[in-house]
């Protein structure tokens, strides 16, 4: 090779070094590789049980969710309670979330990514930030949109204050709104637990339905109407069934919620563990509200034996020939029954409940929504409807024919007033004629004056 090959070929290799060297500073192949695999927030893994508060703000609200006493609730509403699975989630989300690609520093082009700051104007970001109980900043990251054909969590994000945004590895789908945060559970009572359930409703009626003992399929309604009809043997499991799938819409604080004017329905459900539950249930401004408490009652279904007996527990199976023995009720235990209760007050009592729609009517059926309808009277045959319409007709008119009234013939006065008009003057007798006879003349077929001879008569001939 002469040197002119050699001088040529040791130029072009320092520009390749040259270009490696920019590339490496500049965020290209090389530093893609470095960067691949690192985590935003480094520390924070160690740091998670010291977070206290996590506070998001999102285009439309801000909100923040606290831990108190081991428990996390949202701030707006009171510190009621919520998800705790959406609670780790985004903890051990931004725990772990891993850059994947360098991104754009320009702040002009940060609106692309939905990664410009919160409070510009009209961002569309997600700003989010942990802090321990004394309000020291753990960790603060912007989230922008999710990056399309990435695969499962890969979304766009920057920290505040950095100018370079990055392509992340992390679930990071933040709820936009505190309401998504909240533990939708209002409690949970399964169905085959309750013994009796009865649904007063202000107006007077009431709704009662029992079960001897868990292990029975259907609940027995009392004091069906007469001939009255179930629409099904389990139609009452329903009303037994109604705090197993019970779920919020909203919540607020009791104190200062103001009920409608209509008094509420009240529904109880008694289980065989002598707890007690009554829910009130309101409607105003067409949603609906409940209320719950809990106690120990263990009269509660000896309360429903007023109503009527309940149905007696089926004989356990003896031995062949022998008879068997009445299958026992679940002991009670007072004291466990009522610190349950007194912990489901603590947790439900301070707040009022909206409830959807389906849970309303589960909480307030009556027995109408229970029984068959009775049956309609057959409609008329064809031909006999003809025939009634008929007679009624004619009846109507025999009716209002004898309403009609003849007007009376005038009294005849001095004078001869008082003929009916077109009446003329008897002939006047003679003395010595028989009465009716003529004057003499003659009539028009020649005979003596007289009574004309009968037109179509023989006599007189």
């Amino acid at each position: 090779m002469n040197p002119k090959s050699l001088t040529i070929a040791g130029a072009v290799a320092g520009v390749l070094i040259v270009l490696a060297l920019v590339m490496r500073g500049t965020g290209g192949p090389a530093a893609t590789n470095q960067i691949e695999g690192t985590r935003l927030f480094p520390k924070l893994q160690d740091s998670l049980n010291d977070v206290a508060k996590i506070s998001v703000r999102t285009p439309g609200e801000a909100y923040s969710v606290e831990r108190e006493d081991r428990r996390w609730g949202l701030s707006e509403k009171g510190g009621y309670p919520v998800s705790m699975e959406k609670v780790r989630t985004t903890l051990f989300a931004l725990a772990e979330s891993e850059k994947l690609e360098a991104k754009t520093d320009d702040p002009t082009r940060y609106a692309e990514l939905e990664v410009e700051d919160a409070d510009a104007p009209e961002s569309q970001s997600r700003l989010v930030n942990l802090f321990d109980d004394q309000g020291e900043l753990l960790a603060a990251l912007i989230v922008g949109k999710a990056r399309s054909g990435a695969g499962a969590g890969a979304w766009y994000a920057r920290v505040p204050g950095e100018a370079r945004s990055w392509l992340v590895k992390a679930s990071l789908d933040l709820p936009a709104d505190g309401a998504s945060w909240l533990d939708k559970e209002i409690l949970k009572v399964e169905r085959k637990a309750v013994m009796a359930v009865e649904i007063a409703h202000p107006d007077g009626e009431s709704v009662y339905a029992s079960k001897a003992r868990p292990e029975e399929a259907n609940y027995v309604v009392a004091n069906l109407p007469p001939e009255a009809e179930l629409k099904y043997a389990s139609v009452a499991n329903t009303l037994a069934g109604a705090l197993e799938y019970l779920n919020l819409q909203d919540v607020s604080a009791s104190a200062g919620f103001e009920p409608g004017p209509e008094a509420p329905t009240r529904t109880t459900l008694w289980t065989f563990e002598g707890m007690r539950i009554d829910v009130d249930v309101h409607t105003k401004d067409e949603k609906h509200y409940a209320t719950f408490r809990a106690s120990y009652d263990e009269n509660g279904p000896a309360a429903m034996a007023r109503i009527g007996p309940l149905p007696l527990p089926p004989a356990d199976e003896g031995e062949e020939g022998q008879a068997g023995t009445p299958a026992a009720l679940p002991e009670l235990d007072p004291d466990a029954v009522r610190a349950a209760a007194d912990e489901l007050n603590a947790r439900l009592g301070p707040w009022v409940y909206e409830i959807s729609v389906y849970n309303k009517n589960n909480f307030t059926k009556r027995m109408s929504d229970l029984v068959k309808p009775p049956p309609q009277p057959a409609p008329p045959e064809e031909g006999a409807e003809a025939e009634e319409g008929a007679e009624a007709e004619e009846g109507a008119e025999a009716e209002a024919a004898g309403a009609a009234e003849v007007p009376p013939a005038p009294e005849p006065d001095d004078g001869g007033a008082g003929e009916l008009p077109g009446e003329e003057d008897p002939p006047e007798e003679r003395p010595g004629e028989a009465p009716g006879s003529g004057s003499g003349d003659a009539g028009d077929d020649g005979q003596p004056g007289g009574d004309p001879v009968p037109s179509g008569g023989d006599g007189g001939r």
